[in-house]
């Protein structure tokens, strides 16, 4: 979901900006060896870069900035840039992007069908997934601030998701505040105590606004093993909410509960109770959303056969951290030299 982008402003010199807009996806190239390089995302640059993108680009002054998805080596792929979709800035928005291999793109704005498609080309692509960068290429120029804007929450799925399912999502993460009124620091405390004994009792006191409490919990987790003490309340804390709400993913809004979670994690990872604990708050609402019949997922399906639901979510883990190291920016329309 994504709120305000910026137009671009000066930053000293006449011909020095800082750019408002967003790309997600994949921005590379291969070079031999298998050696990455920023490739130029605007105009026959494209022709370098594999994989997708979505890109948001500079408010009108309407306020719309248009909404791209680059696919296949090409711009504007879908056509939502000729038939003006957009967002619009100061209120959040859904965006949902979908592609089946008949070749068929549909792009959903707020959980309604925006915009679609048929054979939109997909070049398939190795290449890391990243955050950020204005739209034309400004990964290559120093001060980029890409979104002035907030984003909540941000999933891949490994399948094409149905209309009804596209609403359902938008209803269900809808934001309950404003972008900006959504923050969540695990450094920002606020005359927090330094003593776990006084931590614990902060987690405990249900007459305490859930922020404190969450910042409570995020201290003693930082403090790891040496806060044992606080594994009880913490545990007791976490049942009671999903004895309330259910266990479910966790949610960006729900920030005690993911507190609690982190807490655990970082405090007490490997007794049993934990993980058992653990196991149904966390590990198998996540392996409930996963086709367990995917490659990938060859060596953790044993394991969750096996009601070893924290080890599998360990193992899964260790698979995505493999992310190759970007290469460095040292100037215009360059990146790092071999």
């Amino acid at each position: 979901m994504f709120s305000a982008l910026h137009k671009r402003k000066p930053t000293g010199g006449e011909k020095d900006f800082q750019f408002g807009a967003l790309i997600i996806g994949q921005p590379f190239k291969l070079e031999g060896g298998g050696k990455l390089k920023w490739a130029a995302i605007w105009g026959t640059g494209l022709q370098h870069t594999s994989g997708a993108m979505l890109r948001f680009g500079l408010p009108d002054k309407g306020g719309l900035s248009h909404l791209e998805v680059v696919s296949g080596k090409e711009a504007d792929a879908l056509g939502t840039v000729e038939a003006g979709i957009g967002l619009q800035s100061g209120r959040w928005q859904h965006v949902i992007d979908t592609y089946a291999q008949s070749g068929e793109a549909k792009l959903y704005v707020d959980g309604e069908l925006a915009h679609s498609a048929k054979d939109v080309p997909y070049t398939p692509s190795q290449t890391p997934f990243v955050f950020g960068g204005g739209r034309w290429g400004t990964f290559n120029l120093g001060g980029t601030t890409s979104m002035a804007g907030s984003l909540k929450d941000m999933v891949i799925f490994d399948r094409t998701l149905s209309q009804e399912e596209i609403g359902e999502l938008t209803a269900m993460t809808k934001p309950s505040g404003m972008p900006g009124e959504i923050v969540v620091s695990d450094s920002g405390e606020r005359g927090l105590p330094d003593g776990p004994d006084q931590l614990i009792k902060i987690v405990k006191d249900e007459t305490l606004d859930r922020d404190r409490r969450a910042e409570a919990a995020l201290r003693l987790a930082r403090m790891g093993e040496t806060a044992s003490a606080a594994v009880p309340i913490l545990a007791g804390e976490l049942e009671r909410i999903d004895r309330e709400k259910g266990a479910h993913l966790p949610r960006v809004e729900e920030f005690l509960r993911n507190a609690l979670i982190k807490a655990l994690l970082e405090i007490d990872p490997n007794s049993e109770s934990t993980q058992g604990l653990l196991a149904e708050a966390l590990a198998k609402p996540y392996f409930a959303t996963l086709d367990l019949s995917r490659d990938y997922l060859t060596e953790v399906t044993p394991l969750i056969r096996a009601g070893k639901e924290m080890q599998a979510l360990r193992k899964i883990t260790d698979h995505f951290d493999r992310v190759p190291q970007l290469p460095k920016l040292i100037g215009w329309g360059s990146s790092e030299r071999a």
